[in-house]
């Protein structure tokens, strides 16, 4: 009986019944007092790499709360004052100029080559 583990299974008669279908789809009725409900999120919060939301004519635009607004510019606001922190190890400047020198040795050998 580990099916009842999640719920009680729905019978394919059930399923298959059109009318009935419809019906239970009509009693379909919003709660907005569900927390992390994703009617009260602003569809750019959570589809901001993907298409624009003007894209989808029967997504509902919903307002973002000021709250959210100010939090968002406080965390841009905190991370631009961050700034850039840039560091330079001895290893890479001492690859960089191994590297420099022997691509400079080998340029040289080509031009005395081609000289001769």
């Amino acid at each position: 009986m580990a099916v009842l583990d999640f719920g009680i299974p729905i019978p394919h008669k059930f399923l298959d019944n059109e009318p009935l279908m419809k019906k239970v789809r009509m009693m379909f009725r919003y709660n907005p007092d569900i927390p992390g409900a994703l009617e009260n999120v602003h569809p750019n919060k959570f589809l901001a790499n993907l298409r624009p939301v003007e894209d989808f004519r029967h997504t509902p635009i919903i307002p973002i709360s000021e709250r959210d607004i100010l939090e968002n510019k406080k965390k841009i606001e905190e991370r631009n004052r961050k700034g850039y922190y840039v560091e330079i190890k001895k290893d890479t400047i001492y690859f960089y100029t191994i590297a420099c020198i022997s691509l400079s040795i080998i340029f040289y050998t080509f031009l005395v080559v081609n000289d001769k």
